[in-house]
């Protein structure tokens, strides 16, 4: 007897956002897909999905969020999240000799990560595959050269392709500036492009590069490597997974670490954690090693983290220029001012009250931005060494005028709090300079960064960036500008008196001439 074999096909109507949050319309839709039932075994199928492998029981699905089935009385439902699909990179290196080195990279696809690439690789020459790869490992390493072909394996049955590049690096050993010591930097690039950067401010949710399960192992062949005591870490949330670790076996030390994407967003309340998680990420994704003179490598906890003494220098330079022209400002006086129509100065109220706190405000923090970002340290200043010289030298030059700009800021904002508790005449002239560095500053900063080409945050949180200086900046100037209160309290010399009318005066001291006589 024959058994029946049942095959039932559904056609599926998909798109990427959550229907249930809108009313029901033909409209909201932008896909088709199938949906093949095999003996009460159902499958989800996207046709358009070209040049998948492996069996067809396990061919990858996207993850298209609702879906609705074109039968009577059906319901929007969620297709099913795949994670079938991985992403392995070794990076072996081997020291030829004092500034030389070997490098094989072997990358493993598997799964969904098989099926894209494949479709890339179909794409291409080898002549632009080639020079593609070598151009990445250019940014990493700027005396790199290829010694072979790139080899490719593509396992169509078991939807798996690996990839094999051999290269040469002239100029693989550093010099670190201030002590001239020699040293190693490893970057799991790949993982890096995989985490967003984001402000401490942002109020919307977080979107991944889902799905992504990605291993990244780098090795280094050299004689035995001293004082590898760094301790794994692994980090568990709900919406990915990172793990990070080291060890050495003979001659070889194993860099490795392992990221999993499982959600396509970080919900709002969970990106304090995402924040704490991926706050630093380049030093999260490196190891850096100072390369002893017998060859042998030695471990820096965090990377090469050393004072930056010329950075310490430029500050103190700086702050002296800052403090000699906020002395002299301090010994001038607004001789135009007109002050009020009595003796007491009025104290500090209204409005004025909010402005003085804002300053306040300002002050901590800018001061804690400054040294959250580590300026003095010189592992800021060679951070973007790992992606090339040309871009290295922009970096820095963008992070000296940062630099300078928060010395200058930090020091109007201590100059115009000690003016505003003083009552000075010249506050308002200082203040609106102050207002006008932080209204230019960070957008010429932002400038500065589209015209280099550098990406250090999303395109929309740079701009997000400008809106708090900007308006506390129209704000309060219109108000310094147009307030009676502040042309009537801040007007102290410097010589600790007070501006007044001067016919006021004149009549007030003939009226005392007359009772004393």
């Amino acid at each position: 007897m024959r058994l029946l074999t049942v095959i039932e096909f559904d056609l599926i109507l998909v798109n990427s956002y959550k229907l249930n949050d809108y009313l029901p319309s033909p409209w909201l839709f932008n896909h088709m897909v199938v949906r093949v039932t095999i003996n009460d075994r159902s499958q989800f199928i996207d046709p358009t999905f070209s040049n998948q492998g492996g069996d067809i029981r396990d061919l990858y699905f996207p993850y298209y969020g609702n879906a609705l089935v074109i039968k009577p009385k059906t319901d929007v439902e969620d297709t099913p999240m795949n994670f079938d699909g991985k992403t392995k990179v070794v990076e072996q290196y081997k020291l030829l000799d004092d500034n030389r080195s070997r490098l094989v990279v072997t990358t493993v696809h598997s799964g969904y990560q098989a099926d894209n690439n494949r479709n890339i690789l179909n794409s291409m020459s080898r002549t632009a595959l080639e020079k593609n790869y070598l151009d990445y490992y250019t940014k990493l390493h700027p005396g790199i050269t290829r010694i072979d072909t790139v080899k490719i394996k593509d396992n169509l049955a078991d939807n798996q392709i690996e990839i094999i590049e051999s290269y040469e690096i002239s100029k693989f050993v550093k010099e670190e500036e201030s002590t001239k010591k020699k040293y190693l930097t490893f970057f799991a690039s790949d993982m890096f492009q995989q985490i967003p950067v984001i402000n401490s401010s942002r109020l919307a949710p977080i979107y991944l590069s889902f799905p992504y399960t990605g291993e990244y192992e780098v090795q280094l062949i050299s004689k035995q490597a001293k004082d590898i005591h760094n301790p794994p870490l692994f980090i568990d949330r709900d919406s990915y997974t990172l793990g990070k670790s080291i060890g050495v076996s003979g001659d070889t030390l194993k860099m490795n670490f392992q990221m999993t994407l499982h959600k396509p967003v970080v919900e709002v309340d969970e990106i304090p954690e995402f924040l704490d998680d991926f706050g630093n990420t380049e030093e999260l994704f490196s190891y850096s090693y100072y390369l002893n003179d017998d060859g042998s490598i030695g471990y820096a906890i965090g990377g090469i983290q050393r004072i930056s003494w010329l950075v310490v220098f430029i500050s103190c330079l700086t702050l002296t220029l800052c403090g000699f022209v906020c002395y002299r400002w301090n010994q001038k006086e607004d001789f135009g001012k007109i002050g009020p129509h009595y003796y007491e100065v009025p104290q500090i109220g209204g409005w004025l009250i909010f402005f003085g706190l804002g300053l306040v405000v300002a002050l901590l923090r800018t001061l804690i931005e400054f040294f959250n970002i580590g300026f003095f340290n010189s592992g800021l200043w060679s951070a973007y060494d790992t992606f090339g010289v040309s871009q290295g030298i922009l970096f820095r030059a963008i992070a000296g005028f940062e630099l300078i700009l928060s010395l200058i800021t930090i020091s109007l904002l201590v100059f115009c709090i000690y003016l505003f508790f003083k009552k000075r005449d010249i506050f308002p002239k200082v203040a609106l300079s102050l207002l006008a560095v932080l209204f230019l500053g960070p957008l010429i900063d932002l400038m500065l960064v589209k015209w280099s080409g550098l990406v250090f945050s999303e395109e929309s949180e740079d701009y997000l960036e400008l809106i708090r200086p900007i308006s506390f900046s129209l704000i309060w100037g219109s108000y310094l500008l147009k307030s009676e209160r502040v042309r009537d309290t801040f007007v102290t010399k410097y010589n600790n008196q007070y501006q007044y009318d001067s016919e006021t005066t004149v009549s007030t001291q003939s009226e005392r001439t007359k009772d004393e006589l």
